[in-house]
């Protein structure tokens, strides 16, 4: 076993059609889902690998969403896109917040989620 990893490729490209980049920031996604839920599941097994490997998938997230703001018309068809906010005060006012909610109910992870 192990958290899901897509079998197709997921780095998005700036010449991706919309529709391949829709496919790809959704399998990125699940990726993400599937590796914070096995994090969960498995505290022990915690390594610098998988916290690697999980910034990996969220830069590989941005990168996505980045590229459908820029080229893509129809954003609204990415539902992902909607959930990352563009940096402002307010967002990283919210970070720290939710960063010391964390430390405080599981600082296991706190090292290992962005």
């Amino acid at each position: 076993g192990g958290p899901y990893h897509p079998s197709v490729p997921t780095r998005c490209r700036p010449e991706d059609p919309c529709s391949v980049l829709y496919q790809k920031i959704e399998e990125i996604e699940k990726a993400i889902e599937s590796h914070k839920q096995w994090i969960k599941e498995h505290p022990d097994e915690i390594d610098i690998d998988h916290a690697g490997e999980m910034d990996d998938w969220y830069n590989a997230r941005n990168r996505c969403a980045s590229l459908i703001r820029k080229n893509c018309t129809r954003r609204s068809d990415c539902k992902i896109c909607k959930k990352i906010a563009v940096p402002s005060a307010f967002a990283i006012g919210g970070y720290i917040a939710y960063k010391i909610i964390e430390l405080c109910t599981v600082p296991e992870l706190a090292p290992f989620t962005p």
